[in-house]
């Protein structure tokens, strides 16, 4: 069994999956019962997830490869530097201005040159030249799979919440990823379902699109561990970079 620790430090973004090796259900449900002891803020436990297999499966999948992703817009910006359907708005006018004009200089910052780092070495590990564009269209859309997973996970999360609610689904997100991986399971978070949020809720009938805003998608399963594409591993800002240890004003 992984430590944390060990666990942190092994679980990455698994863009192929071994496809007929599915999970066993009660394992799944207990991850996702263990997760729920994430903290959220003064219990309101946000999140809901919609766990896929099977027909419901390739239902979402075929109704998503076959949406146009070139008209496909999120409803809120996964990047400051994305297309979305809502802008960021606070009570201050000029916060909210000076934020807006801070997204449009995003390819100018350290955040999106660790973005452009991890999608060069994603597509050298399978031989995508910087300038294959159609190369890299057919890598993005394999996201509309789920990777080849045999299960996949939408995750919503009330619309009634702002910044904070999305970050108590952030921690329960973590905390399962983590427990995927103590039980040998590995895991991808897509917001590609977010882009392609109106294909998915055709689909998925449970879902209230006028109270549920979709986050994202999660692949969950076995890795292909033959696969190039699972070779590679990001690189993380070492700590003074983001920590700052402050005894004195």
């Amino acid at each position: 069994m992984a430590s944390v620790t060990q666990a942190v430090a092994q679980r990455y973004s698994c863009r192929d999956f071994i496809p007929d090796k599915v999970p066993d259900e009660a394992l799944l449900r207990e991850i996702l019962t263990k997760a729920s002891r994430a903290s959220s803020d003064g219990n309101t436990q946000p999140w809901r997830m919609y766990v896929l297999s099977g027909a419901a499966k390739d239902a979402v999948v075929d109704a998503v490869q076959k949406s146009n992703l070139r008209e496909a817009v999120s409803e809120y910006h996964n990047y400051p530097d994305q297309k979305a359907s809502s802008h960021i708005v606070y009570d201050d006018a000029e916060l909210t201005k000076k934020t807006n004009e801070r997204m449009q200089h995003f390819r100018k910052t350290i955040y999106s040159q660790r973005r452009k780092v991890c999608g060069e070495m994603l597509y050298k590990s399978i031989n995508v030249a910087k300038e294959d564009l159609p190369g890299k269209l057919q890598q993005l859309q394999k996201n509309g799979s789920f990777f080849n997973a045999p299960v996949g996970i939408i995750v919503t999360l009330d619309r009634m919440f702002d910044r904070c609610g999305w970050g108590n689904v952030g921690m329960y997100l973590a905390t399962f990823a983590l427990l995927c991986e103590e039980a040998g399971l590995s895991t991808c978070f897509q917001g590609y379902f977010g882009v392609n949020h109106a294909a998915v809720e055709k689909v998925i009938t449970q879902m209230d699109p006028e109270t549920e805003v979709i986050w994202c998608g999660i692949a969950v399963g076995y890795a292909n561990q033959e696969h190039p594409i699972n070779s590679w591993r990001t690189e993380r800002a070492k700590i003074d970079e983001y920590a700052h240890f402050i005894s004195k004003l």
